[in-house]
This record gives structure tokens, sequence and C-alpha cells, in this order.
């Protein structure tokens, strides 16, 4: 249960696959998945929701993953979401792109499952700490302005 109020947007074409993404996490984290077909319906529930991490497949139809990458990391509201890229490409050539696009992790396809959930774990460890590091800078805001409110009474 401490990972159950992170959100995952899976981002991968092939159902069989974006299943097993799902299933996995679900199986592992109790975590909600959001599973899209192509980065246009995750962008466009993006407009209401953000995810904590995006797991994206690189090679999807009507726009790429790098195109999408391109897109996070070029908007101020999506670029510190952390992206794990998803492909059967392992060239190094792709390695260097998705990581100069700002590309989190790795995941190539075929992947095991467990190696899937231990990279994930620390992913997800990471996130929390974030969070929970913003949330006592916004605790620490608040007890300021508090403060400071009390010194003109």
């Amino acid at each position: 249960m401490k990972y159950s109020n992170l959100i995952v947007f899976v981002i991968e074409d092939d159902i069989s696959i974006r299943s097993l993404l799902r299933r996995i996490i679900e199986k592992n984290f109790q975590i909600l998945v959001n599973e899209f077909g192509s980065p246009v319906g995750a962008f466009k529930a993006m407009g209401s929701v953000l995810p904590d991490l995006i797991i994206l497949d690189i090679h999807t139809p009507h726009i790429s993953g790098f195109q999408a990458m391109q897109t996070i990391a070029a908007n101020e509201r999506l670029k510190n979401i952390p992206v794990v890229a998803c492909t059967g490409d392992s060239s190094p050539e792709l390695i260097k792109r998705l990581i100069s696009l700002g590309v989190k992790e790795y995941l190539l396809k075929p992947f095991d499952p467990q190696v899937l959930s231990d990279r994930l774990e620390v992913l997800f460890d990471e996130i929390l700490e974030k969070k929970a590091e913003e949330s006592e800078k916004d605790d620490d805001v608040s007890t300021r302005k508090i403060s400071h409110n009390d010194d003109f009474i």
C-alpha cells in the first residue's frame, strides 16, 4: 500500500504488452495504471490528471515515443515526470538519444517481470521521496507565513 497513491501511465500500442505491464504494476505495487495505445490519448488525459510515472513505448503509431519525449521535455507541467522508455531496440545510438531527451530508465523488450519490478520499485521510492521533500517545503512555507503574520499582531 506504500505506493497506492501513485499514478502510472502506460503508453504502448501492443495491447498484450500494455496489459502485461499493467498486471505487473498492479500486482506488485497496488498502483492505479492508466493504459493508452498512443501518446495522443495520454496527452489528452494529462490535461486533467498528471501521472507520477510514464512508461512509454518508443515505436508508437501517429506520434513516436521520441516526439512524445520532446513534447514532455518542452512542457513545464510535464517535464519533471519520470519516463521509462520501452522498446525492442538496444542500439547505443537509440539509448544516447533517449538519455538526451530526459528518459529516466530504459526497458528492453522482451523484459523480465522481476527486473521490471525491481527497477520500478527504485523509481517509485524516488518519486515518494521527492513528494515528501516537496510536502516539507510546502509546510515550511506555510509555517513561515503564519510566523510572519504573528509578528505583526
